[in-house]
């Protein structure tokens, strides 16, 4: 039987497949659409610079946003340039309000081609501004971290905090003034290649000086200086200094006679001449490669014009600040025996002012006088070098050869940074790398530091009146009120001034000159029976001298040795006083090399640490003390003979033990001696002396 083959039912024949369907065109997506068809609502195939509809209606195509970003996009981008432009107004405006700050601001925007442009100017300025004070800012809804500007504010400190500890300990000494320069953080600035150009203006100083013309790098000099001294500008008022400074020279006059009351040539070469001693660029050395050498044209310089106006009639208040200033310098890296003579004649210069005398009522220098001025000016400089004269004083361990100023104290605000007023008022920062800003705290420190230097006064007279070799009960009841004094003076200082406060440099120093002070008072005398308050005198040395060290080894971590030349100081006391305690690890031996290896990094650069270790070589050789062999290598001091000429005169008052040494407040015999360093660096006679 025959099957028929069965066909597919009607509708469901499949045909060959037949050649590719075109793929339906997909709508291309625009951004936006041009401002007729958004209005009129109808499609636009966003076509730029002109749309297909515009273009056959032949109508005026217009954008409102920028090609490539959609309207969402426009708009924020457009809230955060309002956003910039809002916070840069308003501190502007805020700036404005501020008599030392408007003047920046005004500047600024009269520079300016239009007020774009001002707004821009002012913009960049502001990246001076720390961190902290954003909150000048009004707030937004917006966070600032979507704001491509404030981004770069970010980056920018993180990049000055980063540098902040950058640099500080270097063993070169051409490297261990200054910090790295920009070229190593990646930072562009103008300012002679330091981190931070934080100089709103270059000062007419070149036309007190022949030395130098480059006003730029001369007033990084002056800011290195007023940041980092905090002794010796001390006796200057800043701000009346700078006035002069600026008004009184005029250009093409001969700038050796530029004499104004309040500023000289002499003073402003001395003051760059110290200035020097914070700095290793090439141009401020004299022998290229000797850091020994910084500063020698404007200290040259500087002593001729003193030659010349000491000649005067009566010592003027440029005369005896530019005097206190070439001492300084003088005397820690250049010719000691010329510091000594400028020393005296400083003290002569001093003293024609009478500042112990009391204040009449109607003197022309007292602050109920019309002029004010010049009793700020006066007032600086007594109780200024009131204060340094203690420091040199307790180091040369004399009685001081100036009492104390019968003149009111000034406080002034010559403590902070030179340019505060345009980052925070009365602040201070590590000028040039940081601009984060601490509270100076000058007033109170300025007081602390009378204060200090009265009790310094007191001490000092009451070692010569009781120069004994022997801790009979009246010294030591006399040592005892003289020690409560010193420890009320610390625990009297506002929080600022507290050493687990701050790392202020200006506090830090604070700390090292009260326990300078302390040692110097227990210099000498040998153990007793109950000692002060229950406490020996041998362990009350050995605490102090511990936290004297302490604090210069904070300094010594936070920024450099090399910029404070009162670090040596207390080195010195700090060494001298554990010397006769070095028994094999006894904690007094680290505190006793710590001094040593300070002083040796120091005396790399600042020639008067070395005479000062070669003092400290010579106790250990009369002592007979044997040192671990990783201290031995602290106490190679380098040659030095001028600085031996400024030391030759300091004192040091030694106690020998007897043959139970090592032991801490036991009753073994001493045998105290007086000793100058010319005793033990140029009287070699003197190791051989007998100690029993």
């Amino acid at each position: 039987m025959a099957h028929r083959a069965l066909l597919p039912r009607e509708g469901q024949r499949h045909e060959p497949p037949s050649a590719e369907e075109p793929t339906p065109v997909k709508r291309r997506l625009i951004s936006a659409a041009c401002n007729i068809c958004r209005k009129k609502k109808i499609k636009c195939n966003g076509r730029r610079p002109v749309c297909g509809h515009c273009e056959q209606a032949n109508h005026p195509c217009q954008y409102a946003v920028p090609e490539g970003m959609t309207a969402r996009q426009a708009l924020v981008q457009q809230n955060e340039s309002l956003t910039e432009r809002n916070r840069v107004l308003y501190t502007a405006f805020e700036k404005l309000r501020d008599e030392g700050r408007a003047a920046d601001v005004l500047r600024h925007i009269r520079e300016a081609s239009s007020t774009e442009a001002a707004i821009h100017s002012i913009s960049d300025a502001l990246l001076l501004l720390p961190p902290s004070n954003s909150g000048i800012v009004p707030s937004s809804g917006q966070s600032t971290a979507t704001n491509s500007k404030p981004l770069l504010h970010q980056a920018f400190y993180s990049s000055l905090k980063a540098s902040k500890r950058l640099g500080f300990r270097e063993a070169q000494a051409s490297v261990i003034l200054d910090w790295p320069k920009v070229e190593s953080l990646g930072i562009n600035d103008s300012l002679n290649g330091v981190v931070v150009n934080v100089a709103t203006e270059s000062l007419p100083i070149s036309k007190w000086t022949r030395a130098s013309s480059d006003d730029v790098h001369l007033t990084h000099l002056f800011n290195l200086f007023w940041t980092w001294d905090n002794s010796i500008s001390r006796v200057i008022d800043r701000d009346i200094f700078m006035a002069d400074l600026k008004n009184v020279a005029s250009p093409g006059q001969d700038y050796s006679s530029s004499v104004g009351e309040f500023c000289s040539s002499f003073m402003v070469n001395a003051l760059l001449a110290m200035a020097s001693m914070y700095s290793s660029d090439e141009r401020d050395l004299t022998v290229p490669g000797d850091v020994m050498t910084r500063g020698r044209a404007f200290a040259d310089e500087a002593y001729r014009l003193f030659e010349k106006e000491k000649t005067y009639s009566r010592p003027s208040l440029t005369l005896t600040q530019g005097a206190a200033l070439l001492w300084m310098y003088e005397s820690n890296i250049g010719d000691g025996a010329l510091g000594l003579r400028i020393l005296d004649e400083l003290y002569s210069f001093y003293s024609d002012f009478a500042f112990g005398n009391p204040e009449p009522k109607d003197s022309a220098y007292s602050p109920r006088s019309l002029d004010a001025t010049r009793w700020k000016a006066r007032s600086h400089l007594a109780w200024g070098f009131y204060c340094v004269a203690a420091k040199v004083e307790l180091t040369f361990s004399r009685p001081m050869r100036i009492s104390k100023p019968a003149i009111t104290r000034c406080l002034g605000d010559s403590g902070s940074s030179p340019f505060s007023n345009h980052i925070s008022p009365g602040s201070w920062f590590a000028y040039p790398v940081s601009v984060e800003a601490h509270d100076s705290c000058y007033g109170d420190m300025f007081q602390a530091e009378c204060d200090l230097a009265k009790l310094i006064e007191e001490l000092l007279i009451f070692r010569e009146a009781n120069h004994v070799k022997t801790a009979s009960p009246n010294v030591l009841e006399g040592v005892g009120n003289m020690y409560k004094k010193l420890m009320i003076w610390k625990q009297s200082l506002p929080d600022c001034l507290q050493p687990s406060s701050s790392e202020l440099p200006s506090v830090i120093m604070l700390h090292n000159t009260h326990g300078a002070a302390v040692l110097k008072l227990l210099e000498g005398l040998p153990n007793a029976p109950g000692g002060i308050d229950g406490q020996g005198l041998e362990t009350l040395r050995i605490a102090h001298a511990t936290s004297t060290m302490s604090g210069v080894w904070i300094y010594r971590s936070q920024y450099a040795l090399g910029r404070e030349y009162w670090a040596i100081q207390g080195c010195f006391a700090a060494a001298t006083a554990v010397l006769g305690y070095l028994s094999p690890g006894a904690v007094q031996v680290d505190t006793f090399i710590k001094a040593c290896q300070a002083l040796a990094e120091m005396s790399v650069i600042l020639p008067l640490a070395g005479s000062f270790l070669e003092g400290i070589q010579q106790l250990v050789s009369l002592h007979n003390i044997a040192l671990p062999r990783y201290g031995m290598k602290y106490l190679v001091a380098p040659q030095n003979q001028q600085g031996r000429a400024y030391t030759s005169a300091i004192r040091v008052s030694t106690t020998f033990r007897g043959e139970e040494s090592g032991a801490i407040d036991g009753n073994e015999s001493h045998k105290q001696r007086d000793l100058t360093f010319e005793d033990l660096i140029y009287d070699r006679d003197v190791a051989e002396m007998e100690t029993d």
